[in-house]
């Protein structure tokens, strides 16, 4: 279920370090950013999270094919950037 979804990406998301979410590599801990490669409904859903935004939200929020979102900051304050096409 669309709920099932939602903990699932909110738990993967806030379960992050912090250096690893922010991207961080600075910061010695010898991360950096983390990639993921998923369908459209995950970003959407990662997005909700990030941004607080209630569920039925989910089916406004477009989502191009082979495109970059990139979640920048760390649990419990995330940036959201989307749409950038891949390689670019």
């Amino acid at each position: 279920s669309l709920l099932d979804l939602f903990a699932r990406v909110a738990g993967w998301l806030d379960a992050l370090p912090g250096d690893v979410a922010a991207g961080d590599v600075a910061s010695g801990g010898g991360r950096g950013p983390v990639v993921a490669v998923v369908e459209p409904d995950v970003v959407r859903a990662a997005a909700l999270h990030a941004l607080g935004v209630p569920g039925p939200a989910f089916w406004r929020l477009d989502v191009p094919p082979l495109s970059v979102t990139e979640l920048t900051g760390r649990s419990g304050r995330w940036n959201v950037r989307w749409g950038r096409p891949a390689g670019g």
